[in-house]
């Protein structure tokens, strides 16, 4: 995500909010994901098995992955301050939680299988419908605001 935004015009992003949301869900999803690898590393280090810190050919992703959680911290700010600045908190808190959540859940299911949608007939429609419900309750917070 930190080179996307060169793809993307300022006069566009300064249009539409939702590109500025979209490029910082992808920054968060990033967080979230390099963050879980992390602390994965981390629980296996606490649990004696120290090879993801000291061992030479892997431990350089364990470090990788942490200077890529603060990378794209660092990036996420910066596209919700860019987005905060041209639109306002009420038109960018709802627009970036349902894009940090669907592109999160998303990225969950491929990177580390966390849902199995086994049998999918069912499964598939309650995840989507969990998702519709997430965001009814959004969409009706900001109606009641205004």
């Amino acid at each position: 995500p930190i080179k996307l935004p060169f793809l993307i015009s300022d006069k566009f992003r300064a249009e539409k909010v939702v590109v500025n949301c979209v490029l910082c869900g992808l920054a968060g999803t990033m967080t979230v994901t390099s963050a879980k690898a992390v602390f994965n590393s981390l629980t296996q280090a606490l649990s004696g098995n120290t090879a993801m810190f000291f061992r030479a050919d892997i431990c350089w992703l364990t470090y990788l992955t942490i200077i890529v959680a603060v990378g794209s911290i660092v990036g996420q700010v910066k596209y919700q301050n860019e987005a905060l600045i041209h639109f306002g908190t009420s038109n960018v808190v709802p627009v970036y939680y349902i894009t940090f959540t669907t592109i999160t859940m998303s990225a969950g299911m491929v990177l580390f299988l966390e849902i199995s949608f086994n049998p999918i007939a069912v499964r598939l429609p309650l995840f989507v419908a969990g998702l519709m419900c997430a965001f009814g309750g959004v969409y009706l917070i900001n109606q009641l605001k205004e």
